[in-house]
Order: structure tokens, then C-alpha cells, then sequence
């Protein structure tokens, strides 16, 4: 849900700079607000399936095959991002592939908020003796020079919580060249 929100919040004040601008682009990123809203509410749907006890799969959650899903979501709302997978990623256990997307989804997220136009590259290794991987998420600096919006600084901090309670490395900073890379090793076993 929370990176259906601040997709939206993110294109939402796109929009409103683009709309006399440029209102092909504004079109797009109030595109982007409908298909983050669907997204939000399908997630909000399970959660309450999930809460409620209906859930009909409840082993069931995000795997590797999900962060194709929210890459294209990204190049929609603007993002100019590629993804590449090393590995067998269907034999990724189901935590593991679920971590990962979530560095994904929030760095993705945090591109999109303080990077706007900024190149990602995306590189999820699979170790296959381990079952484990590693997965690197870079942006360039940003692109356009308009005010970042601000978030709650809690997305990194739990990601890294998670990730260290499972076993594995967390970094996140500033690059050398002045873009951002996140990077998490997350262990199979």
C-alpha cells in the first residue's frame, strides 16, 4: 500500500507541473495515479483477506517474477529502468524472493521521489549453490532539478531490519557519481 501511495503522491505533483507545460506527459503521470490506485486497492484487498483469515493461499506472497511486474510499473511512471536477472530465479525460497522485491519496489520508490529522470539499473544475482542472492539497485543522479519530495525516512530503516533479521547485508548511500545504490545480500538457507 505504501508504495501505491507515494507513486501516486509522486506523480500527482508531476502532474500538476506538467499539466500546462506539458500535458501529454501530465496525461501519463495521471495514468500512472489510476494504475497505482488499482494496485493499492488490490493490495488492500489482500491485507484485509489476510487479516480476516480468508486468505485462500496464505503461504502465498511477492516472488521474483512480481518485480518484473513493478519494474514496468517504474518505466510507466517515468523511470527510465532496466532489470536483469543472473540465475535461476524460480529456484529463489518464497522469503528470500519476497525481500528482494522489496528492495526493489522501495528503491524504486525512492527513485522516483528524489531522482525524478534519473537512469536505474537494476541487477538481481541468484546464487544457486546457496538459493540465496544478491540484488543491487542503482540510479544516476537526478535528471531534473525540480524539489524532491519528501518521505518518512522509514523505508530504508526497515528494509535493513528486515534484512539483517533474516541473516543478511543491507547498504544503502550516495554514489560516486552522485546518483544512489541500494544493495542487499540476502542468504538462502
Amino acid at each position: 500500500m505504501g508504495h501505491a501511495i507515494s507513486v501516486m503522491v509522486i506523480q500527482a505533483a508531476a502532474g500538476q507541473r506538467l499539466v500546462d507545460a506539458d500535458p501529454a506527459r501530465a496525461k501519463e503521470a495521471f495514468a500512472a495515479i489510476s494504475e497505482s490506485a488499482r494496485q493499492g486497492s488490490k493490495d488492500l484487498e489482500r491485507l484485509i483477506e489476510l487479516l480476516g483469515g480468508t486468505e485462500s493461499d496464505p503461504g502465498g506472497g511477492p516472488d521474483l517474477s512480481l518485480v518484473d511486474e513493478v519494474v514496468t510499473r517504474a518505466g510507466r511512471s517515468g523511470l527510465n529502468v532496466t532489470c536483469r536477472f543472473e540465475g535461476d530465479r524460480d529456484r529463489v525460497p518464497q522469503p528470500v524472493a519476497h525481500l528482494a522485491f522489496r528492495v526493489v519496489q522501495e528503491s524504486l520508490t525512492n527513485a522516483l521521489r528524489y531522482a525524478p529522470g534519473a537512469e536505474v539499473r537494476i541487477v538481481i544475482t541468484v546464487d544457486e549453490a546457496e538459493r540465496g542472492l544478491a540484488v543491487r539497485v542503482e540510479n544516476d543522479r537526478a535528471a531534473q532539478h525540480d524539489a524532491p519530495l519528501t518521505g518518512t525516512g522509514r523505508g530504508l530503516i526497515g528494509l535493513r531490519e528486515r534484512i539483517q533479521t533474516l541473516g543478511g547485508q543491507f547498504s544503502a548511500g550516495a554514489t560516486h557519481v552522485g546518483g544512489w545504490a541500494v544493495e542487499a545480500r540476502l542468504p538462502g538457507r
